[in-house]
């Protein structure tokens, strides 16, 4: 099994019992040939131009899922998680292979919940002749309807007999879900390139200004040296000699403290003052 089946989504993927030529009929519509006994799983790709798009090219991937063989496996799980569209092939000739698309839907109802994805439905072997028919055209038209399938088709994959037509609505849904999922993804890188490239600032206009963060953290931090570098060294001077240094204080006290210098220089005149004069003083 392809490892892009199971990590990345695909536009179409094909699901039907064995035997009922789906692989042929992808052949068909991919490649424009006739090939029987294909092995199943696997991706192929087709180039479409629609003309409401101005015969604009699209690749869409295809895939040849094996789904009928065990429903309830993570790997078929991952089949119908990671497709666009869905398009269920039976044989008209095959009544057991019509009735078990009603199981197939009701699994995918229940992996995909509300989300369940677009679907066409395809009869093949048209060529056989009425005698062999088990399911007339009228019962697969009532099972589209029932699970609101896009389109209803019959066709022969052996003489390439309508089975363009039985892919056209189904290719073209495919295409829309891309164009939304690449618009979609566009919308989203480009929000996230914007987002990127906004820069938080303040406006030159503004009455107040911001600092950024660099300059926040620089500014304090200069005002701070200019402050505080002096009189942190004096203090430390101080601490290691334990002596008070007058001059250096006076220089970087302010004029507050500049009072007790004042009042002690006058005690000192005092007590000179006495001791001139004979005075005891008691300390």
């Amino acid at each position: 099994m392809s490892v892009h089946v199971l990590t990345n989504n695909y536009d179409i993927c094909v699901i039907g019992s064995e035997k009922v030529g789906k692989s042929s009929l992808i052949i068909r519509c991919v490649y424009g040939k006739f090939v029987e006994n294909i092995d199943v799983n696997e991706l192929y790709f087709k180039k479409v131009a629609l003309p409401d798009l101005s015969n604009k090219t699209f690749e869409i991937s295809i895939f040849d899922s094996d789904f009928a063989k065990d429903l309830h496996s993570a790997s078929k799980r991952l089949h119908i998680v990671n497709t666009n569209s869905i398009v269920f092939v039976y044989s008209i000739d095959n009544l057991e292979s019509f009735i078990i698309l009603s199981d197939y839907y009701d699994v995918i109802k229940r992996i995909r919940g509300s989300d369940v994805p677009p679907i066409a439905v395809i009869g093949t072997k048209s060529d056989y002749s009425s005698t062999n028919r088990s399911v007339d055209p009228q019962q697969g038209q009532r099972f589209a309807d029932l699970i609101n399938a896009v389109s209803f088709n019959e066709c022969s994959a052996l003489y390439d007999m309508s089975v363009k037509e039985s892919f056209e609505k189904i290719v073209k849904t495919a295409v829309d879900i891309k164009l939304k999922l690449i618009k979609s993804k566009n919308k989203t890188n480009l929000l996230r390139d914007n987002s990127d490239a906004l820069i938080p600032c303040e406006s030159t206009n503004s009455l107040t200004y911001q600092p950024s963060i660099v300059e926040a953290d620089s500014k304090p931090e200069e005002i701070h040296h200019e402050n505080t570098e002096n009189p942190v060294e004096g203090s430390s001077k101080q601490v290691e000699s334990k002596e008070p240094e007058p001059e250096q204080s006076l220089e970087r006290a302010p004029s507050k403290k500049t009072q007790p210098d004042r009042h002690y220089t006058r005690e000192t005149e005092t007590i000179n003052k006495k001791s001139e004069s004979g005075c005891c003083i008691i300390t």
